[in-house]
């Protein structure tokens, strides 16, 4: 588990694969832990993963399955948003083709 120390200025000491990191950051404490956390789990998941003890190979196998998650993640998001986007023009247009056609009453 990381260390968190909160540093005036949102600076924070953590420690990532076993280094010693200060990071500055405007996310909350929280956040940062949360993000350390998910990184070290990445880097532990990698360690298991790979036949030598490198921190260096694990780390960028680390930053592959993280980069590879988030590519999967917005490509789903962006697919997503297109059906929302083509939903809600079919929306617009039925409402439009059922609007009653208006009419001017003469004084």
């Amino acid at each position: 588990m990381a260390v968190l120390v909160q540093k005036p200025g949102h600076v924070y000491e953590v420690e990532i694969g076993g280094i010693h990191l200060r990071l500055k950051s405007s996310h909350s404490e929280e956040n940062v832990k949360n993000i350390v956390n998910l990184v070290n789990s990445k880097i532990k998941e990698a360690m298991s993963l790979t036949k030598s003890d490198s921190l260096q190979t694990a780390a960028i196998l680390a930053c592959l399955n993280l980069a590879e998650e988030q590519f999967i993640f917005k490509k789903k998001a962006l697919n997503e948003l297109n059906d929302i986007e083509s939903k809600a023009q079919e929306i617009v247009a039925n409402l439009e083709s059922t609007k009653s056609p208006q009419s001017e009453l003469d004084h």
